[in-house]
């Protein structure tokens, strides 16, 4: 196409056009594309004269927008926009239409010489030798350290305790255990991170939302029909537990999205999209709590046990502080105790102190 000089810009319209394969169409979405390209070039309010010519398959064009059908809609009117900005701006770069660099020495300040051997004393720092951040006490995540407090208050196996962070240590390939004031507390990972899951999936479906974190290589789900029409029929409900599956054009379909709690773990998430799958039939319409719950506690059981394994410090202290952050902590879904207390009396029996 052709675009005009930004000093040939004028007030009143006249020699805009745009045309696809041969058809002239008013697109003021494309002509705000042009005209943002101008930007600083040409006086608020002128327009540049352009006469620009797209051309796409017919099946990619909707010409039918308009009566006098002098609009049309391009299935990539987005990526369409993006290119056409580009373009122009690139062109009235190329014709040096756009503000140059003045390398022009004239006023410019003078910058001594350096003369050889001049030396410049190094900046003191002032610091604390005293202080370390690694090791301050109280920076335990907030809201979990108010779940301890609630604990302690309801029941009976906290003591005026005060929670503070602390080394955490991994017990064989299922257990982690910290210190409190009153001993020694043991965690079971799989089924913290059902109760963390747990939670996590019925606030998804409370508020009609989902972390998800896109995948840079989907994986192809392999889907019997009856769950390629469950797919087709409860995408939204998918989505809500953070699953995105899109049918690609060949009919292929792909695991795009994850739960923001699985990131990285692609391989072994498809799994579980799939129980997804094969459980949602059992709420029809709109899901009640008792069917929520159902899936929530399914879909929690299969991703914790995919959770089990070696932790880093970080991924355990992250564990425990996910764990007192939920609204009950002390049990699983299924009712079983998250962790168990050691006391230092039972310590002290057992050692004989």
């Amino acid at each position: 196409g052709y675009i005009g000089k930004p000093e040939d810009a004028r007030k009143t319209p006249g020699n805009q056009y745009f045309f696809a394969n041969g058809r002239f169409f008013r697109s003021p979405y494309f002509q705000k594309a042009l005209l943002k390209a101008y930007d600083n070039l040409i006086q608020e309010g002128h327009l540049p004269s352009f006469f620009v010519f797209f051309e796409a398959e017919q099946s990619r064009i909707d010409v039918n927008i308009h009566p006098a059908k002098t609009e049309v809609k391009f299935e990539d009117d987005y990526a369409i926009f993006d290119i056409l900005h580009s373009a122009v701006r690139e062109s009235l770069g190329r014709n040096s239409f756009m503000p140059s660099i003045d390398f022009d020495q004239e006023g410019a300040p003078e910058i001594p010489k350096v003369k050889s051997g001049y030396w410049v004393p190094p900046p003191k720092i002032d610091y604390d030798p005293l202080f370390n951040p690694f090791f301050e006490e109280g920076k335990f995540n907030r809201e979990a350290d108010r779940r301890w407090e609630t604990i302690k208050d309801s029941g009976a196996i906290f003591q005026e305790e005060h929670i503070v962070q602390k080394p955490v240590l991994q017990v064989g390939s299922r257990y982690i255990a910290t210190t409190i004031k009153s001993g020694l507390i043991i965690i079971d990972i799989i089924r913290a991170w059902e109760r963390i899951l747990f939670e996590r999936y019925i606030k998804s479906l409370t508020m009609e939302s989902a972390d998800i974190q896109k995948v840079l290589f989907p994986a192809q789900l392999n889907l019997s029909e009856a769950q390629k029409s469950v797919v087709d029929e409860k995408s939204a409900r998918i989505l809500q537990f953070g699953f995105d599956i899109r049918r690609s054009e060949n009919g292929e379909y792909l695991l795009t999205g994850i739960p923001d709690s699985f990131s990285g773990e692609i391989e072994r998430v498809d799994k579980l999209a799939d129980t997804l799958i094969n459980i949602l039939p059992e709420g029809r319409g709109d899901i009640g709590a008792e069917v929520r719950e159902r899936i929530a506690s399914t879909l929690s059981s299969a991703g914790a046990r995919q959770k089990s394994g070696t932790l880093s410090h970080l991924e355990a202290r992250g564990l425990v502080d996910a764990l007192f952050a939920c609204t009950e902590p002390a049990n699983s879904p299924s009712g079983y105790p998250v962790f168990s207390l050691l006391s230092v009396e039972e310590i002290e029996g057992r050692m004989s102190v």
